[in-house]
């Protein structure tokens, strides 16, 4: 094999690929959703919540003996007093921050019902502008129909509408349409006809 034919295979072999140690969020969600594909028989591990409060010693129910800010420097029982002098600052700092939570919480629920009913004011105003709008669309349109139905029984029921004859030049075209029964089809002939039997005659 030729230096040329190792320079080839070598370039040809697959890289591996480089683990980091530093992953993202969304690498690490995605390394434990292959984990978990990888055995799914396997029994999952979700981890504690973290505790909602801070757990401290409570104090202790009977103190024999209650130590200065000086007392036991120097000697054996110093320990003791940065004991005590620990776990009660804990339960101080814990104390103070169940209260500040509790004020946070107060006003965080104050805010969201005051803006819980401005949305629900502004809401049920909306609505009710598109429900009235709605009620005037359905009058109109309930309006119109029967409009339509009672013109339609007017035209088969009443009298109709027919052109009358020897219509004076002087009348206006409104006037030249008068209502007539349907039972009154024909038109009659005027009573003095002597000028139509004397052209007959002649």
């Amino acid at each position: 094999m030729t230096d040329r034919d190792e320079d080839a295979l070598w370039t040809s072999r697959p890289k591996r690929a480089k683990s980091r140690h530093n992953l993202t969020p969304s690498e690490k969600q995605a390394q434990n959703i292959e984990q978990l594909f990888d055995d799914p028989k396997k029994a999952l591990r979700m981890p504690a919540a973290p505790p909602s409060l801070f757990k401290v010693r409570p104090p202790p129910d009977m103190v024999n003996h209650v130590q200065g800010s000086s007392a036991g420097v120097g000697s054996g029982e110093f320990h003791v007093y940065k004991m005590s002098r620990r776990n009660e600052s804990e339960r101080i700092e814990a104390m103070k921050y169940e209260a500040d939570r509790a004020t946070a919480q107060a006003e965080f629920d104050k805010k969201r019902d005051e803006q819980a009913a401005l949305d629900n004011a502004k809401t049920s105003k909306n609505r009710a502008r598109r429900e009235k709008k709605k009620r005037a669309q359905q009058h109109a349109r309930e309006r119109s129909y029967h409009h339509y139905e009672d013109k339609s029984n007017d035209d088969s029921d009443g009298p109709s509408l027919t052109h009358t004859h020897r219509v004076s030049p002087n009348v206006t075209k409104k006037a030249r349409f008068t209502f007539e029964s349907p039972s009154t089809t024909s038109t009659s002939l005027p009573e003095d006809d002597s000028h139509v039997r004397t052209n007959q005659t002649d």
